[in-house]
């Protein structure tokens, strides 16, 4: 305060010239900084962009499970975006390798009664043959075309699913007036191998599912029991409410060879057949593979273990409304 007023105005327009000063000098070089930065930058993520779209034109169809290579050093939207297309990779690589493998079975299992129906004609025109004989000619291939047009209502019922058009409406089902109905279908069958078909539910056990993509799941596995069962045997078909969430579990079980505990989960696979179970009895390795589909159409799960006295169990748990 006791300062002049004169040096006071000295140091104020010392202050205002070296704060005009800086600012004269470091707007610019800011300026500078920012933009050498930006090009910098820029140019780190073009080039990262450039070995992308490089790597990316050299991939084949043929070798799908290539993917894209991430540096440590990218920038993180970089490294995102690397991420997203190994993803999208290895999902179309996993399409294509099921579609190609999809196409050779359905061709390999088109390929042996299609054959086996050309070569029954061939012989039949080729030699003079009796009316008795061509009627049992004529029988055999009607039931070869039933084989194949089940093979191909089946391979549509797949392609439908993978397409997203196996849809499900919404009813309430009693479970034991259902379960008897599959059934008294078997029971021909059941018959002819001595089998004993026991259903144990409640009658007053119901839900809210689609009563046809069920049925069609538990006719397949009843079918399944069926054809894998010794003579004698039995086959169970079950209901129970679970206690935890109000849903329903299906268990269909027999008394059969089983199925290995390695190839619990191979089962599913469309085509895949256990080595023993391949010669002697007939399908086409598309029963439990349908049976996932409509069960997974039903938002449930189905699941298959070995049982501890012999034979196989199949699960489908649905909730209480599908």
């Amino acid at each position: 305060e006791v300062e002049p007023q004169a040096e006071k105005d000295r140091e104020l327009r010392e202050v205002r010239r070296l704060l005009w000063l800086s600012l004269g000098m470091g707007i610019p070089l800011g300026a500078v900084l920012a933009v050498l930065g930006s090009a910098q930058m820029t140019r780190r993520t073009l080039r990262a962009l450039a070995d992308i779209v490089r790597s990316a034109s050299e991939l084949d169809p043929d070798r799908l499970g290539q993917r894209i290579p991430s540096q440590e050093h990218d920038d993180l939207e970089i490294r995102r975006l690397v991420a997203a297309l190994n993803h999208m990779l290895e999902r179309l690589d996993l399409a294509v390798t099921g579609l190609r493998r999809f196409t050779h079975d359905a061709a390999h299992e088109l390929r042996t009664p299609l054959a086996v129906l050309m070569s029954r004609l061939e012989i039949a025109l080729r030699q003079p043959r009796d009316s008795m004989a061509l009627r049992t000619t004529l029988e055999d291939s009607l039931e070869e075309l039933a084989s194949l047009q089940r093979l191909v209502d089946a391979l549509l019922l797949l392609a439908r699913s993978d397409a997203g058009e196996l849809s499900a409406s919404r009813q309430p089902v009693v479970l034991l007036r259902l379960l008897s109905e599959i059934a008294s279908l078997y029971e021909a069958i059941a018959s002819e191998w001595q089998l004993t078909l026991h259903i144990d539910c409640d009658p007053a056990l119901s839900l809210v599912t689609d009563k046809v993509l069920l049925g069609r799941a538990v006719a397949n596995l009843l079918d399944n029991a069926c054809k894998f069962s010794f003579p004698g045997g039995t086959v169970w078909l079950c209901a129970t409410r679970q206690p935890d969430d109000g849903g329903v579990t299906i268990t269909v079980a027999d008394s059969g060879c089983g199925v290995p505990a390695s190839e619990e989960e191979q089962v599913f696979a469309r085509f895949y057949r256990c080595p023993n179970h391949r010669s002697p009895t007939p399908g086409f390795g598309l029963g439990l593979s349908l049976t996932r589909e409509f069960v997974t159409a039903l938002c449930g799960t189905v699941t298959l273990r070995g049982r501890s006295g012999g034979g196989t169990e199949v699960e489908i748990c649905l909730p209480r409304q599908a």
